[in-house]
């Protein structure tokens, strides 16, 4: 009894231990950044703290956090479920362009309707758009075992360089010089929930979705399938549990999700579809899912903490003159770190509990 109860107590620690080394890589990344910034000949506490002054001392740079804190969350989310389910869908990139088109087209084209039915219409098919781009990589493996790390990344540059092709010849204006298209219905617009500042509904549908799919994984019958193909597909197997269903399943979630992330970027803040509609949510939707452990509440934190500091740079570049190649280079030290951290998780995590994590 008492052997049993230290283990447990171990356990628990070495849980706890775990949940942290993400975390732990993000600040050694941060002082990592403040290194390069004092190297530049500015004083990193100055800009770290010009950098938190003035956010969280602006309301409508504060809101601006939340323009890409709601398509990260859904990135992050895409990645997270796929990865439950045993899939490693990186093609969430492609699959935000591909949603962000069908998503834009509904916007677009259909017309006369109220807000309470065009908005839902369009998420829909945004959804659609994002899931069938990652279907497309799902097929491919199933069906001839091709590897999806591949297939997804191929196909994020395949849907980029399509969606500029198609704003470009078939969606931009007759008389625009600029490479983008139409805008979209209003009734198609996120409504503020804050007047003049950026948070819009898209935030609470971010929060909402982020809890229904935690409740799909950890609660629904449906959700330990699909954990369980994940975990040990062989087992899974023996278990009676349908692969295939259980990753088609993971597929569409996951591609829907990172449709979402294009159409909240249409509806939430561009009104319309343009060739450079991300920044990179994509990738830096993986490296906030790797730090939250795949867990859709900690994504919650973690996609904040990377909206944050993409805001928080370009603050500091006009506020004390960091360079942003320097704030590129501290971003990408982060999701280095992060990333890195997922395999000693994982290690230790298969030493010390006897598990995946």
């Amino acid at each position: 009894m008492e052997d049993g109860s230290i283990r447990i107590k171990q356990e628990r620690y070495n849980k706890v231990f775990i949940t942290i080394i993400p975390f732990g890589a993000f600040f050694i990344a941060l002082f990592l950044g403040a290194v390069l910034i004092f190297l530049a000949g500015i004083n990193p506490w100055e800009a770290y703290n010009y950098m938190l002054y003035s956010i969280f001392g602006n309301l409508r740079l504060f809101s601006e956090v939340f323009t890409h804190f709601v398509p990260l969350i859904f990135c992050a989310l895409s990645f997270a479920v796929a990865f439950k389910g045993g899939f490693f869908n990186v093609g969430q990139e492609g699959q935000l362009y591909f949603g962000a088109l069908t998503g834009a087209l509904v916007g677009i084209y259909i017309q006369g309707l109220p807000a309470f039915i065009h908005i839902p219409l369009a998420l829909l098919a945004g959804f659609i758009g994002g899931a069938f781009w990652c279907w497309i990589a799902g097929i491919l493996k199933i069906k001839l075992g091709a590897d999806e790390i591949l297939n997804t990344i191929m196909l994020s540059y395949l849907s980029i360089l399509l969606i500029n092709f198609i704003v470009m010849y078939f969606l931009k204006p007759a008389n625009s010089y600029i490479s983008q298209s139409e805008k979209i219905a209003r009734s198609a617009y996120f409504p503020k929930i804050i007047p003049n500042t950026q948070i819009n509904l898209g935030v609470i549908l971010a929060l909402l979705i982020a809890i229904i799919v935690y409740i799909f994984l950890f609660r629904s019958p449906a959700g330990y399938e699909v954990r369980a193909i994940g975990e040990n597909l062989e087992a899974a197997n023996h278990a009676g549990i349908n692969i295939i269903k259980g990753t088609m399943t993971v597929i569409i979630i996951s591609g829907g999700l990172s449709g979402l992330a294009g159409t909240s970027i249409v509806m939430g803040t561009q009104y319309r579809l343009i060739p450079a509609l991300s920044p990179g949510y994509g990738f830096e939707g993986i490296g906030a899912a790797v730090m939250a452990r795949n867990n859709p509440l900690g994504i919650i934190l973690t996609t904040f903490l990377f909206a944050f500091l993409r805001v928080g740079a370009g603050a500091m570049q006009r506020g004390v003159g960091v360079p942003l190649p320097i704030s590129w280079a501290i971003e990408g030290i982060i999701m280095i770190l992060v990333t890195a951290s997922e395999y000693l998780s994982n290690k230790i995590s298969a030493n010390l509990i006897g598990g995946r994590a």
